[in-house]
């Protein structure tokens, strides 16, 4: 953001939200609406640890305000939804089940999973906004049921192979969405040879929808079996979805025809300066 106010570049991505009234009244500046937008979530690491207890996953689920996080975060930029699927999208489905803030869930699943006193764990997290501040807002709202999350602050390079190596208990992840196809965010997540399988998930019920929505190639087939897939990941507490917000990039105005790909990629090629 230095670097754009000052003319030093003219275009830049990574903006947060809490930036963009900032922009908008730099008459120097402009928000650029970019395709792809932000999915915030955690992920439980189910193969072991505190967290191979599905009850202690669905009290952590059940004892988040996403509206009030969501708020927060976005400045109004952004939605609740039922997982890491944009509303813009078209396997978007809001009938899809999905956790929300209830106090006697919470409680009850304390209970079930044998820890009626509460518990503590730690969430790993990569050191960027607004992830710190997500993840905060998080650590004080499942305070009051007395779930004690730590949250432990890593670089990128050494919190991907924690969680990859599934090293931790709980992590904050965010992926751009929607992308070209839904393949392509739930494959690498949620597939058998998943590259990404931050959880440890070992669902047949998941892998067989995974292979069932990538072979079909009927629209509406298609998206009732994506609905059933996050159906699936909701009722085992694999992940906690937070929010979706929407992205922006900063260019100075004297920069003229940014093209942006599906994916959010400049296209520069065509694009031409003006006198500042």
């Amino acid at each position: 953001m230095v670097e754009v106010k000052s003319g030093g570049v003219h275009l830049v991505d990574g903006v947060t939200p809490r930036d963009f009234e900032e922009v908008e009244k730099n008459q120097a500046l402009k928000l650029v609406e970019v395709p792809p937008g932000i999915a915030q979530w955690l992920t439980f690491n189910v193969s072991k640890g505190i967290f191979a207890n599905p009850a202690l996953r669905a009290a952590v689920n059940h004892g988040i305000d996403r509206n009030v996080l969501m708020k927060g975060i976005t400045r109004g930029f952004g939605a609740v939804t039922p997982t890491w699927v944009p509303p813009t999208d078209w396997t978007y489905d809001a009938s899809v089940p999905a956790p929300k803030l209830e106090p006697a869930k919470v409680q009850a699943a304390l209970k079930e999973g044998g820890q009626p006193n509460g518990f503590t764990c730690k969430l790993s997290i990569i050191q960027r906004d607004p992830d710190t501040q997500a993840a905060q807002i998080v650590q004080a709202q499942l305070k009051q049921f007395k779930i004690n999350m730590e949250i432990e602050i890593l670089e990128r390079q050494a919190w991907v192979p924690k969680v990859l190596g599934l090293q931790h208990e709980l992590a904050m992840g965010r992926v751009n969405v929607p992308r070209a196809d839904p393949d392509h965010v739930f494959g690498p997540f949620f597939g058998r040879s998943a590259s990404q399988n931050w959880s440890g998930i070992k669902d047949e019920e998941v892998f067989k929808l995974v292979d069932q929505g990538r072979e079909e190639t009927d629209q509406a087939k298609r998206k009732s079996i994506y609905k059933d897939l996050q159906t699936a990941l909701n009722k085992n507490d694999y992940y906690s979805w937070l929010f979706f917000r929407e992205a922006r990039h900063v260019a100075r105005k004297e920069l003229h025809n940014i093209v942006l790909d599906s994916g959010g990629a400049w296209q520069l090629a065509e694009a031409w300066l003006t006198k500042a």
